[in-house]
């Protein structure tokens, strides 16, 4: 793809450019600067590499009764060369190494030129993943139809990644240097209510585990309401538990109606005081987290 405009910085950086370069004097200070994405401007030795992996899987499944199934998977993928796009805290966090990718460009609306920066796609030097899968089932038989609890998660035990010269960072439980957050638990527990073969009704609990939220700078409020000093704080985003309902109407083997509710009790995603990755949104990160509360939906289906 060419290079092309891809917005601008999420927070406001100082200029990544100081006189004498010729650049900084299409500076504007501490504010949002432009990006741009697309193309591979790398060549020779910093070339775009293949990725090469190693991965292992390990199973195991008890099935002690016909109506009980217990299954966990360990695995593992560790990736040399992997392909990624630069995060903007890179190249204004460390200009000086990142240099070659600020840019003088002309703006197309005033004709001016400013300042830009190019995040291209680039090998990290390494990443490592391993986590712990689970999928428990159970049935059961009763008077008033067929019951199924079915319990499935992840539990991550590494999620690494560094860029070459550079040590391997932990992103599980923490809003990383790449704005990126790996939860270390991601679970859903869902409970299906069958009856007479047509209906079925299926609650579900979604939960997604807090973590460190971005280290981020605020302001302190005086008593008398005024400001005060600019104070560095790191907090904790809270767990996200959702609960989901569906209820299924097979009306013959062509149609069938489905009618449900996500989130339920209409909570609000858990606050945070991100201002890196993930857009624009303040106040919580629209990546992990919806902000669109109880939501009704109604759908058919028809086979012929």
């Amino acid at each position: 793809n060419p290079v092309s405009y891809a917005g601008v910085t999420s927070g406001a950086y100082p200029c990544p450019v100081q006189a004498p370069d010729p650049r900084a004097q299409y500076c504007k200070g501490k504010t949002q600067y432009d990006l741009l994405s697309g193309g591979n401007a790398l060549t020779g030795a910093n070339a775009l590499k293949p990725e090469k992996s190693t991965q292992y899987t390990l199973g195991l499944r008890v099935e002690p009764t016909s109506s009980l199934s217990l299954g966990m998977d360990l695995w593992m993928v560790k990736i040399k060369d992997q392909l990624a796009d630069l995060p903007e805290t890179m190249v204004f966090g460390d200009p000086g190494r990142y240099s070659s990718l600020i840019q003088v460009i002309d703006d197309q609306n005033s004709g001016r030129k400013k300042i830009a920066v190019l995040l291209p796609t680039q090998n990290l030097a390494e990443s490592y993943n391993k986590g712990l899968d689970w999928d428990h089932s159970y049935k059961a038989k009763t008077g008033i139809g067929e019951f199924t609890v079915n319990w499935t998660g992840t539990y991550m035990l590494n999620s690494d990644y560094a860029l070459p010269g550079q040590a391997l960072e932990s992103s599980v439980g923490r809003f990383d240097s790449y704005n990126n957050v790996v939860f270390r638990v991601i679970s859903r527990l869902a409970t299906t209510w069958k009856q007479n073969g047509q209906f079925s009704h299926t609650l579900a609990m979604n939960y997604k585990s807090g973590y460190h939220d971005m280290e981020n700078w605020v302001k302190e409020m005086n008593p008398d309401g005024t400001y005060g000093n600019d104070v560095k704080i790191q907090r904790d985003v809270s767990p996200f538990i959702t609960f989901d309902w569906q209820t299924r109407y097979q009306f013959n083997k062509a149609l069938t109606l489905t009618a449900g509710v996500k989130n339920m009790f209409n909570v609000d995603p858990p606050f945070s005081i991100r201002t890196q990755g993930g857009g624009n949104q303040i106040g919580y990160d629209a990546r992990y987290a919806s902000a669109l509360g109880r939501q009704i939906y109604l759908t058919g289906n028809y086979r012929f």
